[in-house]
């Protein structure tokens, strides 16, 4: 099998279920699949297998692959893991990141100061997306970064499946990235560590809340 392949295939499969496009608790219709992105079996079927193991989907003996349920009582559980491993990286990327990785982080997140009515969902959760992962790039730790990666796919599809019915109440009070790159300019990693650790807090609250009242 080509990794090549693998590759696209899980990209692709894990587009589609961060996105929702491949809705939370959907069964995995391998064939579907193989048919509409074009790919062997061998490279679906390897894609799948990764993404069991990151928690994206499950697969059950003699009833077929399902895409995992979001479930409220998981969020402050992945939540808790995200401040235990993001909060002290900031802190680590703030003393490791070059000028050229926070000029970029300054590049991405220029989009956020359009405001909110003009700012369209998907470009608003791409640029989050993308400054965080320059966050963990900077720490200088591929370890970090892949366990972080991983683990914002988590985040991002809850963010998806939450932010697509209340898009204007989440973007108005999750954009604090601005505060967080001032503190990178600055080499401030108490600020850095501060603002991260409040803004998981918020989302965490956010979600939570809006789980509960729908």
């Amino acid at each position: 099998m080509s990794t090549s392949l693998y590759i696209e295939a899980y990209e692709k499969i894990k587009e589609l279920i961060v996105t929702t496009k491949m809705p939370p608790g959907s069964i995995v219709d391998e064939k579907l699949l193989i048919k509409d992105l074009n790919l062997g079996r061998t490279p679906i079927h390897s894609a799948l297998n990764r993404l069991a193991l990151e928690q994206l989907v499950e697969i059950a003996p003699r009833r077929g692959t399902f895409v995992s349920t979001i479930d409220i009582i998981d969020v402050p559980r992945i939540f808790e893991y995200r401040t235990m491993l993001e909060v002290p990286a900031v802190g680590l990327a703030v003393q490791r990141a070059t000028k050229s990785q926070i000029r970029e982080m300054e590049m991405v997140i220029e989009p956020l100061k359009a405001p909110s009515s003009e700012l369209e969902n998907d470009l608003f959760i791409d640029s989050d997306k993308k400054f965080h992962h320059l966050i963990y790039v900077a720490t200088n730790n591929r370890h970090i970064q892949e366990a972080l990666d991983i683990l914002y796919a988590q985040i991002e599809r809850i963010w998806f499946y939450f932010s697509l019915q209340n898009t204007e109440e989440f973007r108005a009070g999750g954009t604090n990235h601005f505060e967080i790159l001032e503190a990178f300019k600055n080499r401030d990693e108490e600020t850095a560590e501060h603002l991260m650790f409040a803004h998981t807090a918020w989302l965490q609250a956010k979600i939570i809340s809006t789980f509960q009242t729908n």
